[in-house]
């Protein structure tokens, strides 16, 4: 838009023609981004196209001009100043010309001062900051619009108002856009690279510098901004020598030249497509005539190389392969270590020394057939970042390191898959198999993947081998019709896999494919252990154990019930701490139904297996023991058991003390219980054998309700005492010995067996004989009432009520020396009789008890005359049975005071020998001392096995799930053979590692054996080991490292990271041998003959291909070739050099020849560098026939009093029309955005304006 001002306010007032800049994006606008990586100096390129390098902007040269105070001179009136800026503007109208300079600032300020309602002052000083990035580029003025105005015009208005503080002028060049004058604010923009002898291995992502200049600088002066630039990045003026350092600016183009690094090596730079040199004869042409906008230049310095003791060689890095011509890898190069990689390079060492696939990605094979369109490939980036890791091993160099760091590969690995995307140690194996998947899905040669269908064998043809092959044959061919590559070639063989149906016989047979043979190691996979048996009877023994590792619970249960001929149904298993039920493995929150045995019993756990008998809808009451002290609370001990109650038994008080006496004799060697119910030959009483009781006569005899279980001789609380424990009164415990929270299981309503969580929580605990009727109860205390002492034949009198005043006691006392035989009275064998008046020789009162009609109790009732029980024990109850001391020392210590009694068993079990268990201990000292070799684990590999509880198989005959036995063979081995041992076991929580030493041949194993698949070549089955991957440390961590045969010398190396040194595959045989990789022992290649095939004409091309290197490479040395007496080392010739270029910098200036070209006359320049160092470079002459194509300085304006001197020049060469292009004329610009050579976002530079991405983010 043009801002006019009046001036005078007359009718004929003139106008101050001042153009202000508000363009939009499409009409040229530049995106400004602060983070350009560009030299960092103090003195950069401030937007003076004559490309001021000498010039300090930000220091002490340069007036601040916010420095002065402006507030202190005195300003004439707005409009006075609005007049004299029209009449500058009319005085210098004639100086807009193409290649003039003007001055940009922003429109809100110029367009204030125009036309705005403003005061004196009012304006303020002149902000240039943000017009333009460090880097050159300008601001978008769509969002923030500029204007320019002639530098006469800037200065009297900085004059007025200053520069805002630290704001510097920002100049430009009117530019002739189609013959319209407009301001330069899109400049040529490039990327530059550095051309190094030895760039780094690994893809550096330092941003690429940018740099700008005006399409008015010529081309000398762009390749001083270059040198400008790399000192800023590499610091070069801080070496003394240097004013003696050459550089060379060369324009490059590429496809792929988005993908270049900062740093590029000869190699790189020789694969370029298009190299172009600015020589001497562009020095002067500016870069409005070149045809370069947008590109990538590359600058490389001449480097000085040692030859020997007093020899040096100066070459320029494009022609180093000259001099040292590339030579192949020695595969002798190791792999750098990331950081917990070494499972990376283990492997990778193991698969770059196979032959074939070596060859098939450095000939390049491989680039036709990346299939980018499979949907579980990786966009062919794998494939890519493996080509490009065997290129760096094994391409032809001038000079081989010793490593080679895999940083690029592993990033594009972790992209894929998270788990090898840190720098936490991994498995070798898991790598190499997700490492084999990738390339396999990014090089299928199928494109689009039909549907196959799984087939299966006739279960009638089982037995007919031809069908077998037939079927082999099928499932192969299904295979390769949706999986066909080099990885299916050279690393995948066939499994027949077979299951038999246990119940009918049915048998299924498949054919899968691997690409890895997992083999099991014969070494104890087992779990040992012992468990203590509370069976039905008997004491509790101990039972040792051996079941594989794997083995879950009830594969426990059924070994042990088919060892003892039990039944599993009957067994439950609990584990035992505090003498208390801590956890029950019947619970599902117990994990038991997948946890492998190994984790759930583990050394020091006190498992106990009871057998339960019972039956559907029995109750499992589990049943605890606590002995109370004479002040403290109640404490466990013991083992806690189960008992089974039926419906009826739930309400008889007799039936479940008796379950529980019998228990008790299980844990004690005093038989106490079991001795008298014997005298009394187990015999049921009636009221006739209460003669201490009278019941009233309008209670009916009903002996078998009233009576039921109790016996006269065994009070119902006689040793112990029955205590009923509630859920409710559950107090989670925790893990013993560890510091978390452990909540005790809760059993659900619908679960078999339940244990409580008790913590020693037994007081305030309500008895179950208070639960009775007091009818029934008065018959259980009965023999409390009378003391008896059945192991000691004498009675006591005891005035104990049985119920609170519900009956009474005759007030005649029995003798204490009363004889129990003499009242009870013995047949001739011993059993007691009936209590009778006439055995006694004193007359016995008998006990009244007086029987209410009715008696209210939660678990009896007394209807009419007749009693009736409801259930004592309820699902989610337990039973406390709590000891009296005296008691507790009787039968479990051995302390009775009359030498009676017996002692505990629960802590010295009986064991029960298992005779398979002594068998295999046996077998296995045998075995100690032998070697474990390969053929064992080939053949282990193949044994059949039952599947597991949580792996059943669907029989079709059946229509069921089966347990069926599974057996695993190898049909056919792939050419490359790669063995896992399988030294870690990951089940499920369950991990360790087996270190045993596995002996393997290294050459001659003879695979026919092990095949399931008739085998008509033996010979053809021989493989030679040719890599091992090696394990070193425990499951948590370690090291890998690799054995390897070097296919290119034959020899055997050790691989350790980045260090390899000569071996010995003898060694390899150890136990740390954990991946094997043998190869099919074959004349030719492997792989087959497609692949051979395409080996041969990729190896062609490839030889091809460096004969166009080698052209290339003449080419470019050629062009560059420079006189014989650089290389010249003699010392005489290098002091006549000095002196000559001393001579040169004294009389150094820059003259125009007559035939148009720059004649530089050795002449050097002196400014200041960012390190504040005054440097003076050495030009070469350029001109003529003898002009050099290398510049170490370009003398340029350092001042403004060269202002005057650059403008007229650049009016000069554009006065003269003569083109100098850099690229085709007759084709669009290297780089520009009509150009079909480039495919570089910054192409898009010119049209679209804005900063492109990889411009303002360079790689």
């Amino acid at each position: 838009m043009d801002a006019t001002m009046n001036e005078d306010n007359t009718d004929d007032a003139e106008y101050v023609d001042l153009t202000i800049d508000d363009q939009s994006a499409d009409d040229g606008a530049v995106t400004a981004d602060g983070k350009e990586d560009v030299f960092e100096h103090d003195g950069h390129l401030d937007g003076e196209d004559e490309l001021d390098l000498a010039s300090n902007v930000d220091g002490d040269e340069d007036v601040d001009i916010a420095d002065v105070d402006v507030a202190a001179r005195a300003l004439p009136g707005i409009e006075e100043q609005r007049s004299i800026i029209k009449q500058l503007q009319d005085e210098n109208r004639d100086a807009y010309v193409e290649g003039c300079p003007v001055n940009v600032l922003p429109l809100a300020w110029l367009d204030t001062f125009i036309s705005g309602d403003v005061g004196d002052e009012a304006l303020g000083p002149i902000n240039t900051r943000g017009i333009r990035s460090d880097s050159g580029v300008f601001c978008d003025t769509s969002h923030y619009p500029l204007a320019h105005v002639l530098p006469q015009v800037f200065d009297q208005l900085v004059s007025w108002y200053g520069l805002a503080a630290g704001c510097q002028p920002i100049t430009t060049y009117m530019i002739d856009n189609n013959g319209q004058l407009e301001p330069e604010y899109c400049r040529p923009i490039f990327q530059l690279h550095h051309l190094v002898l030895n760039a780094p291995q690994y893809t550096s992502y330092a941003q690429v510098p940018t740099l700008t200049v005006s399409q008015f600088n010529t081309c000398q002066e762009l390749i001083q901004m270059c040198i400008h630039v790399l000192d800023g990045r590499e610091n070069l003026s801080h070496s003394p020598d240097f004013h003696d350092f050459k550089f060379r600016v060369w324009v490059v183009e590429d496809p792929n030249i988005h993908s270049l690094n900062y740093q590029l090596t000869p190699a790189t730079f020789l694969s370029l497509s298009t190299k172009v040199l600015i020589t001497g004869k562009f020095f002067q042409a500016l870069i409005k005539d070149t045809g370069l906008r947008v590109g990538h230049l590359v600058i490389e310095q001449k480097q000085s190389i040692a030859m020997g003791k007093s020899k040096q060689l100066k070459c320029w890095p494009a022609n180093y392969m000259v001099h040292f011509p590339p030579t192949p890898s020695n595969g002798c190069v190791g792999l750098q270590n990331l950081g917990n990689t070494c499972y990376m390079n283990s492997a990778l060492q193991c698969l770059v020394h196979i032959p074939e696939l070596t060859q098939y990605f450095l000939f390049n094979s491989y680039c036709n057939e990346i299939n980018e369109n499979n949907p579980l490939g990786m966009d062919g980036r794998v494939a890519r970042a493996f080509g490009d890791l065997i290129h760096h091993l094994f391409d032809k160099k001038p000079s081989h390191s010793s490593f080679y760091t895999p940083r690029d590969f592993k990033q594009v690995i972790g992209h894929y898959n998270s788990m090898f995307s840190g720098y936490h140690q991994q498995d070798s194996q898991e790598f190499l198999a997700f490492l084999l998947d990738g390339l396999h899905e990014d090089l299928n040669r199928i494109i689009k993947k039909p549907i196959t269908e799984n087939v299966e064998l006739d279960e009638n043809d089982a037995a007919n081998i031809e069908k077998v092959k037939e079927l082999a044959v099928t499932s192969w061919h299904n295979h390769k019709l949706r999986n066909d590559s080099v990885i299916i070639d050279l690393f995948v063989g066939l499994y027949k896999s077979t299951l038999e149906c246990p119940s009918c016989g049915k048998i299924s047979i498949t054919f899968d494919p691997f690409n890895d043979l997992t083999l099991p190691l014969p070494v104890d996979n087992f779990w040992s252990g012992s468990i203590d048996l509370f069976l039905e009877d008997g004491n509790l023994k101990s039972f040792q154990l051996e079941l594989p590792k794997t083995a879950t619970y009830q594969t426990l249960k059924s070994y042990v019930a088919s060892k003892l001929q039990l039944k599993s149904e009957h067994l439950f298993t609990a584990e035992i701490w505090n003498h208390q039920f801590y956890r029950n493995l019947e619970d599902s929150e117990s994990r038991s139904g997948y946890l492998p045995i190994s984790d759930l019993i583990t050394s020091g756990d006190k498992m106990i297996m009871y057998e339960v008998k019972h039956k559907e809808g029995d109750l499992i009451v589990p049943v605890l023991n606590t002995v109370k002290p004479p002040t403290n609370s109640p404490d466990a001990f013991g083992v806690p058991f189960f008992i089974s109650l039926d419906e009826k038994e739930r309400r008889s008080f007799g039936a479940i003390r008796k379950k529980i006496e019998h228990r008790y004799e299980q844990l004690s060697t005093f038989k106490y219980f079991s001795t008298v119910r014997a005298n009394q030959d187990d015999k049921l009483f009636n009221k006739a054998d209460f003669p201490l009781i009278k019941s009233d006569e309008n209670v009916s005899d009903d002996s078998e309700s009233i009576v039921s279980m109790a016996n006269p001789e065994i009070s119902g609380d006689y040793a112990f005492t029955i205590k009923i424990f509630d859920s409710s009164k559950e107090i989670k415990s925790r893990r013993r010995n560890m510091g978390h929270y452990r909540p005790s299981p809760v059993a659900s309503c619908n679960e078999k067996v339940w244990t409580p969580s008790t913590n020693n929580n037994f007081t305030n605990l309500p008895d179950l004989l208070d639960l009775l009727p007091e009818q029934k109860k008065v018959y259980y205390t009965y023999a409390r009432k009378l003391d008896i002492d059945t192991t000691t034949g004498s009675e006591e009198s005891n005035d104990l009520d049985v119920m609170d005043a519900s009956e009474t006691l005759d007030q005649s006392k029995l003798p204490g020396d009363l004889d129990i035989e003499s009242v009870i009275g013995t047949n001739d064998g011993g059993v007691n009789t009936p209590l009778t008046d006439s055995s006694l020789d004193i007359n016995i009162e008998p006990l009244t008890v007086d029987i209410p009609e009715k008696s209210e109790n939660t678990h009896g009732k007394v209807v009419g005359t007749t009693v009736t029980v409801t259930d004592l024990v309820s699902p989610k109850q337990a039973l406390i049975c709590e000891w009296d001391p005296d008691n507790f020392d009787a039968f479990f210590s051995g302390l009775d005071d009359e030498g009676e009694g017996g002692k505990e068993t629960w802590t010295t079990p009986e064991v029960l020998v298992n005779e398979e268990v002594v068998e295999s201990q046996r077998q296995r000292e045998e075995q100690k001392n032998k070697k474990l070799t390969l053929d064992q684990c080939l053949k282990l590999f193949s044994k059949p096995e039952v599947l597991g509880e949580h792996d059943l198989w669907y029989c079709s005959r059946c229509k069921e799930h089966r347990q069926a036995t599974k057996q695993i063979q190898i049909w056919s081995t792939p050419d490359i053979l790669t063995i896992h041992l399988k030294r870690f076991e990951n089940q499920r929580s369950f991990s360790d590692k087996i270190d045993a030493v596995v002996d393997f041949p290294i050459d001659g194993l003879d695979m026919s054996q092990y095949l399931a698949c008739p085998v008509e070549n033996q010979a053809g089955m021989i493989y030679d080991l040719f890599a091992v991957d090696n394990h070193y440390g425990g499951i948590g961590g370690g090291h890998y490292t690799s054995y390897v045969k070097n296919f290119v010398d034959n020899k055997w190396y050790y691989y350790d990271d980045s260090h390899v040194r000569v071996s010995s595959p003898d060694n390899a045989i150890s136990g740390a041998a954990y991946l094997l990789f043998y190869r099919k022992r074959s004349s030719g290649f492997l792989g087959g003959e497609r692949l051979s095939a395409m080996l041969e004409k990729s190896r062609d091309q490839y030889e091809d291909n460096e004969k166009l290197k080698l052209s290339e490479l003449e080419k470019v040395f050629n062009q560059t070739e420079e006189d014989d007496d650089d290389n010249d080392d003699d010392e005489e010739d290098e002091d006549d050099e000095e002196e000559e270029r001393k001579s040169e910098r004294s009389a150094g200036s820059v003259n125009d020849s007559a035939d148009g070209k720059a004649n530089l006359s050795s002449s050097s320049e002196s400014f200041e560098t960012a390190n504040g160092t005054t440097l003076k470079i050495q030009t070469d002459a350029v001109g003529g026939d003898d002009s050099s194509d290398n510049v170490s300085s370009i003398p340029v304006g350092t001042d403004d009093e060269e202002d005057l001197s650059n403008y007229r020049r650049k009016q000069r060469l554009l006065s003269r029309g003569i083109k100098f292009p850099l690229v085709d004329t007759d084709s669009p610009a290297v780089g520009s955005p009509t150009s079909n050579v480039s495919d570089d976002d910054s192409s898009t530079y010119s049209s679209h304006v804005t900063v492109p991405s990889t411009i303002r983010h360079p790689l």
